[in-house]
């Protein structure tokens, strides 16, 4: 039955290809040539960085820190793919009822879980993994065994939050549920977070002046304690010992991951068939009810015309409902004290700006994943009931323009009350804090009007659980359109604050300063409107398939 259930998720993924290529395929075509170039970017890119680590002789900590790193990446995003998987999956109540071991339906659904949190991973992870290989000059065998070192390390990242999951679970129980997830995920948010401070003492970089060196091959001589002793460890001492033809070490690093990995496993099948079955998922509460008046007259309704106000209203109360996306959104914003913390003890001037350029940094960063969780997920959170929204007596304008605001309104507007945090407590000057607003203010907005418009493009209303909101394509595709757009005001404030350097007389500044503001606005306004106005045509040609 396991083996069934497996080659039933192989056959959904292998229809959904073919369904793409049929419909799409030229679509299909370029999408896939994209995905593949960046692949090698990506990993052209890692594998220039160790050869340059090889050159440092700091090519061993190098690795172990890239496979701690990377197991980190996988357990911080983990929580809302696995518990949608393993928690939320509406097929439960046809698979218990079917003659199918409990066990069978668990062990599936963990494999499940596992592909899903790895999606991710294929853009960074693997072509990391691959680049590190090939500048280890594994011989061919090593080749052959790669795969299976893998497959083994996004296991253990998925299977670990499995299992904590699964205990939270067996703490709350299933009417509390959303607590549970609630829990794990700010467990897991906050190890990330104390990570990367105690991790942040064994970087070797060095400020300096311009031109100085910044590595300190001396700092990297070893990897960090957390990196010798997690289980990432054993991972790097297996592609390294794969490379000096070790087969003692190869050996025994294997032995001891597939003890673990088999562990685990077995750990969240006994726990996951006592815990999971048709009778307890029935009786997941959603959380009550929230309770709110809806006579128009709110806060929504004297801002903006009362079809979309009332759209905004109720995609703001969903979003408060739904743990798995507000839990994606909130997450990120623990690594924005992060700065704070490493500098707690140090309050000189000279530490004051390396603070405020980190958090410009943390707070693009959150900006980027906020806007790219709510505003790609805006449509398909809709699941089935889009229809109704397209049924009703509501224009398809007004519906995308009210995802377009929800999605900029609390996106940009938690990157704003950031930028100001950060400017009242390092008394950052007047003009560079306003200069961080807009470009906050109209990244937001170019952002979410791709996400929202590629959704609405590559729409995707029939799913299993909430990891599956997006589809592949509208993934990939938003994925190089806010790249292109970050590359694009990136070369512009660049550009700008090269020319304001050059040019020291006021004459040419204001200027400068105009034709920086107005190129940022056209290729915010290309970002916004081309996306949506293609949405809206997508939309109003949409067949409902199922």
């Amino acid at each position: 039955m396991f083996r069934l259930l497996i080659w039933v998720r192989w056959r959904s993924g292998l229809n959904l290809v073919q369904n793409s290529l049929r419909s799409r395929p030229v679509i299909a075509a370029g999408l896939s040539v994209l995905g593949f170039a960046l692949f090698l970017a990506v990993g052209l890119g890692f594998w220039l960085f160790f050869q340059f680590a090889h050159q440092l002789n700091v090519f061993r900590s190098t690795v172990e820190q890239m496979f701690y790193f990377l197991l980190l990446f996988l357990l911080a995003g983990a929580v809302p793919f696995v518990a949608s998987t393993l928690l939320h999956s509406a097929d439960y109540l046809l698979l218990f009822s079917a003659p199918i071991a409990p066990r069978a339906v668990v062990a599936a659904k963990l494999l499940d879980a596992t592909v899903t949190n790895s999606l991710q991973f294929t853009v960074l992870g693997i072509p990391a993994i691959v680049a590190c290989a090939a500048s280890a000059q594994i011989p061919w065998w090593g080749w052959l065994l790669l795969p299976l070192l893998i497959l083994l390390f996004v296991l253990l990242p998925a299977l670990l939050t499995a299992l904590g999951l699964l205990l939270a679970l067996a703490m709350f129980g299933m009417r509390r549920l959303r607590s549970a997830v609630g829990l794990m995920n700010a467990v897991m948010a906050v190890i990330v977070c104390l990570t990367i401070v105690l991790e942040a003492h064994y970087l070797p970089i060095r400020t300096g002046t311009l031109g100085a060196s910044l590595f300190e091959p001396s700092m990297i001589q070893r990897s960090s304690p957390a990196a010798h002793y997690a289980p990432s460890y054993f991972f790097a001492e297996i592609l390294l010992a794969m490379a000096a033809r070790d087969f003692g070490s190869l050996a025994r690093s294997f032995a001891i991951i597939l003890i673990l990995v088999a562990g685990l496993y077995a750990a969240c099948i006994l726990l996951g068939e006592r815990l999971l079955s048709a009778a307890n998922v029935a009786e997941e509460n959603d959380g009550g009810t929230i309770g709110a008046k809806d006579d128009g007259t709110g806060i929504w309704g004297k801002l903006f015309a009362s079809p979309i106000a009332a759209l905004i209203r109720k995609d703001f109360r969903y979003l408060r409902r739904d743990s798995m996306l507000l839990s994606q959104m909130t997450m990120p914003l623990i690594l924005y004290f992060v700065p704070f913390l490493l500098a707690a003890n140090d309050t000189s001037l000279k530490m004051r700006d390396e603070i405020y350029a980190a958090t410009v940094m943390m707070t693009g960063f959150i900006l980027f994943m906020q806007t790219s969780i709510l505003s790609l997920s805006s449509i398909g959170l809709e699941g089935r009931s889009f229809w109704i929204l397209l049924t009703s007596p509501n224009a398809r304008r007004n519906v995308l323009m009210a995802k377009f605001l929800m999605s900029t309104i609390f996106s940009g507007g938690t990157a704003v009350l950031l930028t100001l945090f950060a400017a009242i407590m390092l008394s950052v000057p007047f003009e560079r804090a306003l200069i961080q607003l807009g470009l906050v203010i109209t990244t937001a907005i170019a952002l979410c009007g791709l996400g929202v418009g590629i959704s609405a493009v590559f729409p995707r209303f029939i799913y299993e659980n909430p990891a599956h909101r997006v589809s592949a394509w509208g993934l990939i595709l938003g994925f190089f359109g806010s790249m292109a757009y970050l590359f694009l005001s990136g070369v512009i404030v660049g550009v700008a604050y090269y020319l304001w350097l050059q040019f020291e007389l006021e004459t040419y500044r204001p200027l400068i300063l105009g034709m920086a503001i107005a190129s940022q606005l056209v290729i915010t306004i290309i970002a916004t409107v081309i996306p949506l106005s293609a949405g809206t045509k997508s939309l109003g040609e949409y067949q409902w398939e199922h």
